[in-house]
């Protein structure tokens, strides 16, 4: 009992450095049978200026703590706003360019060894929603590494649908390695905690190769 008290406290004082209890947040945890105080932040109560200068690459999310599964949870909505559809919209290919500090390889792959960047295309929308997200200076981005940090136990998953499910896939290969399901240095989270990627109603990737790698990383 002493240390869900003290597990309330410090997600209380994770929750309120950032934001006031927001309605939507009160939905959520009335739906979801969560406790209010675990959702840390969300796109309803993210105050980053990317997000007022971009919204149409800024999908509906929220962050929060799960004792039960012992996770730091980000979860990602499926299109439903006019800002989503014009990411959808925004579908012209370009090429995936991963961390500098990963080398992508997939042994039995029929035709290339390795990942060689800029020949595997995406989907400029998503593509461009995920690395608004992952911007080490982003509040997103900074909530999920406190959380990481003062519960250095817990593992980080994501998990999407539809939209949500194609940005947090490739947020999977930006933050994480899929050779190790863990997360790598230089992104603005803890390196080195385990990682897993839920995709609900996955979208069609063009690229084979990328394919792959997403599906080490995906459950």
């Amino acid at each position: 009992m002493e240390q869900e008290t003290q597990r309330n406290i410090n997600v209380h004082h994770l929750h309120h450095l950032h934001h006031p209890v927001h309605s939507h947040h009160l939905s959520f945890s009335e739906r979801n049978s969560i406790p209010v105080s675990s959702i840390l932040l969300s796109s309803f109560s993210d105050t980053d200026v990317i997000t007022q200068i971009l919204p149409h690459y800024h999908p509906t999310f929220y962050i929060f703590v799960d004792d039960i599964t012992s996770s730091v949870i980000l979860l990602l909505r499926g299109t439903m706003s006019m800002n989503d559809l014009l990411t959808d919209l925004s579908c012209k290919l370009v090429p995936f360019l991963p961390p500098t500090n990963v080398r992508y390889t997939f042994d039995s792959f029929e035709t290339e060894k390795t990942f060689i960047p800029g020949n595997h295309l995406v989907h400029s929308g998503m593509y461009k929603a995920a690395q608004c997200l992952v911007r080490p200076e982003s509040l997103l981005i900074k909530t999920l590494a406190e959380a990481l940090l003062r519960y250095p136990n817990y593992e980080l998953v994501l998990i999407g649908h539809s939209l949500g499910a194609g940005v947090c896939s490739l947020l999977s290969l930006l933050l994480a390695d899929p050779s190790t399901c863990r997360t790598i240095n230089n992104t603005g989270l803890p390196e080195d905690r385990v990682f897993s990627c839920f995709a609900v109603s996955f979208p069609i990737i063009p690229s084979k190769f990328l394919t792959v790698l997403f599906l080490k990383d995906i459950l």
